[in-house]
């Protein structure tokens, strides 16, 4: 008698595979779902798309600042029509592996999150909030609009509130304040939702100190951290307080250091960020910056350090050592014209210079086309920016390193012949000569084989020289060891 076979169902799988077809149905997307007006739309803004839709911007050499279509495949909302069944299990998945974004006014987003699916809501993990330009000028009128403003914030962070399931779900909030008073009503209003696994809130575009710490103050609020107390770093002994400051942030940063620590940025006489580019863990939202070296916002997942200036100036016994740690244990970087940079350090206390240990010039390709003219000032602003090295520094005490890569570029491709490039670089290197027993030096150039060039990178470096290596391209580097 043959075997009566019974037609497997959906739900005679187990959760997790039937978790994974729903994955492999493209129920679950890397953009952002971007709900408008409880309707899913496939256009979007840069700042939501995901890593493979911004690549294939890239490759086809879209203008970024159009709107442009996902490349990410459609969501499938035949299967939301299927059974009720499948129904739930659907929008279980979907709530709870998507990144939800919601764009506009305070009422728009309450209006999007009421259409959504109120049983599911407990089991969504990423909700992203972006207010439209209007809003911080509705939100900082004083008179009724900006109080209805206010009290339509208020309601979208109440049914937040209520319906979020505590430590489950990733929040941030996007919005761009200039006035004290939106910000205020902004915050006051995200003090109501309950405890989440990650939060970001980004107050402004610019990096401002008070709405820095007033978004800093209200994300820890929300993740349920105590407030932040003082400590007596004072009654410690000064071993201690030392160590405490290099890993506090002084020396910027200890989980980002590369051979030397950290580098304090001088471009062209200019101060920049530590941290040029989004640290890329602050938000899921790929352009949706909430680094706190760069923006008036706080993210707990983000893993930006800041060096704490303040403390450069906190009181006669802190005050010491940590110009002693911040001026000691970083990394000093100078890019373009020496004698921008030249004034950056002539601004600085002359005694505080002398405790810089760690010195990293890069010349730029402007920087290298004035150098190679010999009767440019270039030459001579160069002279005096290692002059000043050597009068104000322990030289014994420290650590060059030079690099000028940007000149194989003009001898591959620019087509400058070989003497050129070698005046060039005895240009820069010749100053050095003067500046006897550094600790350590690295020297970043293109290979010749030029004995000149190469008996004055000796001589710079010492005896005590490493060892002088070629890549594919011919650049040399010569390392010297301390």
């Amino acid at each position: 008698m043959a075997k009566s076979h019974t037609r497997l169902s959906f739900f005679d799988l187990p959760k997790n595979v039937r978790t994974d077809i729903l994955f492999l149905s493209d129920l679950v997307r890397p953009c952002y779902v971007d709900l408008a007006r409880g309707r899913l739309r496939d256009i979007k803004a840069n700042r939501t798309l995901c890593v493979q839709c911004h690549e294939y911007e890239r490759i086809k050499g879209v203008d970024r600042r159009q709107q442009l279509p996902c490349v990410c495949p459609p969501i499938p909302v035949n299967l939301f029509c299927i059974s009720s069944a499948i129904y739930q299990e659907v929008v279980t998945v979907f709530f709870q592996f998507n990144k939800l974004l919601i764009n506009g006014r305070a009422h728009h987003s309450l209006e999007n999150l009421q259409r959504l699916e109120r049983k599911a809501l407990p089991s969504l993990r990423y909700l992203h909030i972006s207010l439209d330009d209007h809003a911080p000028a509705e939100l900082a009128d004083a008179g009724a609009l900006g109080a209805k403003a206010a009290g339509q914030w208020s309601a979208v962070c109440d049914y937040i509130a209520s319906n979020l399931t505590p430590r489950q779900s990733c929040f941030h909030v996007y919005c761009q304040m200039t006035e004290a008073l939106a910000a205020k009503r902004i915050t006051g209003s995200l003090g109501k939702l309950p405890v989440m696994k990650k939060c970001g809130l980004r107050l402004g575009q610019a990096k401002d100190d008070t709405f820095q710490t007033l978004a800093r103050a209200t994300v820890r609020k929300i993740m349920g951290q105590p407030d932040e107390t003082s400590f007596p770093l004072e009654r410690l002994p000064s071993e201690i307080r030392s160590h405490i400051l290099y890993y506090i942030g002084l020396v910027a940063s200890v989980a980002h250091s590369r051979s030397w620590g950290a580098k304090m940025y001088i471009r062209n006489g200019v101060k920049s960020p530590r941290y040029d580019r989004c640290c890329g863990k602050c938000t899921e939202a790929k352009g949706e910056c909430c680094c706190i070296s760069r923006r008036s916002a706080f993210s707990t997942s983000s893993d930006c350090v800041v060096i704490p200036t303040v403390l450069l100036r906190l009181n006669k016994l802190i005050s010491p050592e940590a110009i002693d740690v911040c001026y000691g244990k970083n990394q000093f970087r100078f890019v373009g014209d020496p004698l921008l940079n030249l004034n950056i350090l002539l601004c600085l206390p002359r005694h505080s210079v002398k405790l810089i240990r760690h010195i990293y010039y890069c010349f730029g390709l402007v920087s290298i086309i004035r150098l190679s003219k010999p009767e440019c000032m270039a030459r001579r602003h160069w002279i005096e920016f290692v002059h000043f090295l050597m009068q104000s520094m322990d030289v014994t005490q420290l650590s060059l390193h030079i690099t000028a890569t940007a000149l194989w570029r003009f001898s591959a491709i620019g087509g400058w012949p070989a003497e050129m490039i070698i005046d060039t670089e005895r240009a820069i290197l010749a100053p050095l000569r003067e500046m006897r027993g550094l600790k350590s030096a690295f020297i970043d150039m293109v290979g010749h084989g030029n004995k000149e060039i190469e008996s004055i990178e000796r001589e710079i470096v010492g005896q005590g020289y490493g060892t002088i290596t070629h890549d594919v391209r011919g650049k040399r580097s010569l390392v010297g060891l301390e």
